[in-house]
C-alpha cells in the first residue's frame, strides 16, 4: 500500500520492487525449462502487446488528464491585466520612496524536491520578513519549471488563500528562526510511493488496465496536500484547485494576485507550453508558447 511505502527507506523500496520483479521473472523462466517452452519470452510478448492495445484502448485513462475544466473564472488578455495590477497598487507606488517602487519577477529551475523546497523557503523568508509586502505589493509574477514550479505553486496556493479569506499566513514553524514549514512538508518521503508505483501499480495497470487506482502522479498530489493541510492547518484542500479559482477577485476593486505561470513543453511539437492564469494570445512576447488552457483543454464557463 502507497501509505506503507511512505514509512520504507527509497532505497530499501527499489530493492525490494527489483527483488519481486526478479522473483517473478525467474518463477516464468523455471516453469519455461520444466515444460520445455520459453515462458517468460512469451510472457514478455503478450505484456508489450496488451500495453500497446491498453495504452490506444478508449477504456484506458489511467495517464489521461481531464481535457475538461469547469471554472467561473473568465481569463481576461496579459495587457488588461497588467494595467489591473498596477491601477490596484497605484497608491503605494506613488508614495514610494525616492520614486523606486520595486516589481518582482520570480523564476525558478527543476530540481525536483530540493527546488521546490527552495523556491517555497525563498518565498515564505521575503513574506515574512516584509510582513507579507512581498507577496501582496512587489510580486508581479511566479514562473518556473519540475520542482521549481511546484514550490511556486504552494506558496502561491498558502498566500493567495489565506489573501482570499482574509487571514494572516505564518510561515514558520513554530515562530523558530530559519525553520519553515515548507522545509516540514519537503521532509517527508515522497519518492518510495513513487517507486512503488513506477515498479509496480502502474507498471502492472498499463499492461492488465484491471486495476482501478490513483497512479503515482495523483498519489504524489494527495501525498502534498495531506502534508501541506497538516502544516498549515487547512482543510481547504488548497492544492487540488484549479489555478483559475485563485483568480476570482482579480480586478481594480479587489487584490490583484501575482501571475502564476507553469512551463512544460507540448511533446507534440516541441513547442514550450504556458499554464497561463491570462490569455497572452495578444502579446509578441509570447508568440510560439503553446496555451495549454486555451489549446488543449475544453474550458467550460459557468454563468454565476
Amino acid at each position: 500500500k502507497p501509505d506503507i511505502a511512505m514509512r520504507i527507506n527509497p532505497l530499501s523500496v527499489l530493492l525490494i520492487c527489483l527483488m519481486s520483479l526478479y522473483l517473478i521473472s525467474f518463477v516464468f523462466v523455471f516453469i519455461g525449462k520444466k515444460i520445455q517452452f520459453p515462458l517468460f519470452t512469451f510472457i514478455v510478448i503478450i505484456g508489450l502487446l496488451l500495453s500497446k492495445y491498453n495504452a490506444n484502448s478508449d477504456s484506458f485513462d489511467h495517464y489521461e488528464l481531464d481535457t475538461t475544466v469547469r471554472t467561473k473564472q473568465d481569463r481576461t488578455q496579459l495587457k488588461t491585466y497588467v494595467k489591473d495590477w498596477i491601477t490596484n497598487r497605484k497608491a503605494k507606488i506613488e508614495q514610494a520612496e525616492d520614486n523606486a517602487y520595486p516589481i518582482l519577477f520570480v523564476s525558478s529551475e527543476g530540481g525536483g524536491s530540493r527546488a521546490g523546497l527552495w523556491s517555497f523557503l525563498i518565498h515564505s523568508y521575503l513574506s515574512e520578513n516584509s510582513n507579507n509586502k512581498y507577496y501582496k505589493d512587489h510580486l508581479f509574477s511566479l514562473t518556473g519549471a519540475s520542482g521549481g514550479g511546484a514550490g511556486n505553486a504552494m506558496f502561491f496556493a498558502a498566500a493567495q488563500q489565506a489573501e482570499l479569506d482574509n487571514k494572516t499566513i505564518d510561515y514558520k514553524q513554530n515562530n523558530t528562526t530559519f525553520n519553515y514549514k515548507a522545509s516540514t512538508i519537503y521532509s517527508k518521503n515522497y519518492l518510495s510511493t513513487s517507486i512503488v508505483g513506477l515498479l509496480g501499480r502502474d507498471f502492472f495497470k498499463s499492461i492488465l488496465s484491471l486495476f482501478p487506482f490513483d497512479n503515482r502522479g495523483e498519489l504524489l498530489q494527495s501525498e502534498w496536500q495531506k502534508a501541506y493541510n497538516e502544516v498549515f492547518k487547512s482543510n481547504s484542500n488548497d492544492l487540488e484547485k484549479e489555478v483559475l479559482s485563485f483568480y476570482s477577485r482579480s480586478d481594480t476593486s479587489g487584490f490583484v494576485p501575482p501571475l502564476l505561470f507553469m512551463n512544460s513543453t507540448h511533446a507534440q511539437t516541441g513547442k514550450y507550453s504556458v499554464i497561463s492564469p491570462v490569455d497572452f494570445s495578444d502579446s509578441k512576447v509570447f508568440s510560439g508558447y503553446f496555451d495549454y488552457i486555451n489549446k488543449i483543454q475544453t474550458v467550460k464557463f459557468i454563468i454565476r
